[in-house]
């Protein structure tokens, strides 16, 4: 397990949560944008690939 280091929160998000009714979903785009740069670079741009679909087995038949 890699540990992860957190800086403090960007400035345009502290900024958008002191409005009121803030929520993630109102998130302007720069704030956004600057969020996932600064978690990027906190977790050294791990991401974990999602899994293979998992495909159906063949039947056999009753023949």
């Amino acid at each position: 397990m890699r540990p992860i280091i957190k800086s403090p929160e960007p400035a345009t998000l502290s900024a958008y949560r002191q409005t009121r009714g803030a929520s993630f979903d109102g998130l302007p785009s720069p704030a956004k944008q600057d969020l996932k740069e600064q978690l990027l670079l906190e977790q050294g741009h791990l991401c974990l690939p999602s899994p293979p679909p998992r495909l159906p087995r063949p039947r056999l038949s009753d023949a």
